[in-house]
């Protein structure tokens, strides 16, 4: 009884919340990604990239382990940058750069890494880019594209949440969060959209190389 009480109250509680707004004032990232931190420290790449950093909780793990030359950029919407840029010790202030968009609907980070990319002079940028932002197909697939151009040969990419769907996520799925409803047909609400760019563009790749199973793939060619 007393479960379902508390299940109760916290479905109130996050319908409250979010009432009004485009996307959930907060996620289910509650530590940083033990595997990612792990396999940073392994690599130590140089230029790392974190798309959907939240908290920071695994960028700033990250941070502490990178070579002392290392530069970070980091992606997400403008609120978390603001929180984020605080809690960056002065010593690394300089080696970090932060990207943020607005909880517009069609606004997101894959504007700031398109223009990356073309301030770049089309040139790949980094050793190691984490992809734990939106999950949705239809937003992270462009992403990965882009990611693609961005990564240079030998770097890896490394994507959260294989299985992930708005159907079973504890703050998106629309019994929580009602745009979800409105914006996503019952068959994209099942989707697995990190699940469906891995098996289709990284799986028996010609082009990528898997390190961890269903997660992060080193790019060959």
């Amino acid at each position: 009884m007393l479960i379902m009480l508390r299940k109760s109250l916290k479905f109130i509680y996050n319908k409250i919340l979010n009432f009004n707004r485009n996307y959930p004032k907060n996620v289910a990232v509650d530590k940083e990604n033990i595997t990612t931190v792990n396999l940073c420290k392994k690599n130590k790449p140089n230029y790392y990239c974190e798309i959907g950093f939240y908290e920071g909780k695994t960028f700033q793990k990250v941070l502490e382990i990178l070579p002392e030359n290392s530069r970070i950029d980091l992606f997400d919407f403008e609120d978390r940058c603001k929180n984020i840029s605080k809690k960056i010790k002065r010593k690394f202030k300089k080696r970090v750069n932060i990207f943020g968009n607005t909880y517009k609907f069609l606004d997101n980070y894959n504007n700031s890494l398109y223009k990356i990319w073309i301030k770049n002079k089309k040139k790949p940028k980094y050793d190691y880019i984490f992809l734990d932002g939106s999950h949705v197909f239809t937003v992270d697939c462009l992403t990965f594209f882009l990611a693609e151009k961005l990564l240079k040969q030998g770097g890896i990419i490394d994507l959260d949440d294989y299985n992930w769907s708005l159907e079973k996520s504890p703050t998106l799925n629309p019994k929580i969060f009602n745009p979800s409803k409105a914006m996503y047909s019952k068959k994209q609400i099942k989707e697995k959209g990190i699940k469906m760019i891995i098996d289709g563009f990284l799986k028996n790749s010609k082009n990528y190389r898997e390190i961890i199973k269903n997660k992060a793939y080193r790019k060959i060619n």
